[in-house]
């Protein structure tokens, strides 16, 4: 997959500046022979790639003009995949990842005593779920709860503490921290996850309000 999608990223690319393309490589599963579109061309397209698996991240620092990264928003997480991007930059360009990083993040504001809700613990034991190994390790999840991602998910036995190294939920305090420390960690944007329509909107707000306001204060 992490082949395929440089292929696909690069083969995008070059269409849309109005090239004609052939591609005929037997690893791949598509082939294109003498492919051009009808459109004009878009010149300094920015071509972005969603992920947060190793060899993934390794092909964005090789080809893509900046990343969505799903949850690894903490310090030990951005680190990680900043490490994994500049592997393949630098394999690739023979220089470190300086392209955006955008924090792909499901978001929640609590009140003090307030657990994220189910929707959000839930959510976030499917992303560990799907999550490579090596990296629920670099994150410091416990091995016995690594094991129960993997065989049998069930939120409901994830303590809270590993829930929120995958989605960010806390007061409007220790959110502003936690946006604030990602920024100086190296993210360049934060883009919102937020909890289902009927309280997306109240949730928006608040992390506008309450949240936000505090980081430009920062």
């Amino acid at each position: 997959p992490a082949k395929q999608l440089s292929s696909a990223l690069t083969v995008i690319r070059s269409l849309l500046q109005g090239e004609r393309v052939t591609c005929d490589d037997p690893d791949l599963d598509f082939k294109l022979f003498d492919v051009s579109l009808d459109i004009s061309p878009v010149r300094n397209v920015q071509l972005y790639i969603g992920t947060r698996g190793p060899r993934m991240l390794e092909a964005a620092g090789a080809v893509a003009d900046g990343v969505l990264v799903e949850s690894l928003f903490t310090q030990k997480g951005i680190s990680w995949a900043q490490h994994l991007l500049n592997l393949g930059s630098r394999a690739a360009r023979n220089v470190r990842y300086d392209r955006p990083y955008v924090a792909w993040q499901v978001t929640e504001v609590c009140a003090d005593d307030e657990e994220p809700s189910p929707e959000s613990r839930a959510f976030a034991v499917v992303l560990m779920a799907s999550t490579a190994v090596t990296t629920l390790r670099h994150l410091d999840v416990p091995e016995p709860v690594i094991d129960m991602v993997k065989r049998q998910p069930d939120w409901r036995r994830v303590p809270v503490t590993e829930v929120k190294k995958f989605i960010a939920a806390g007061t409007p305090e220790s959110l502003a921290d936690s946006v604030v420390a990602a920024g100086q960690a190296g993210i360049s944007a934060w883009a919102l996850v937020l909890p289902p329509p009927d309280e997306g909107i109240w949730m928006m707000r608040r992390f506008a309000t309450e949240v936000m306001n505090r980081v430009r204060a920062s």
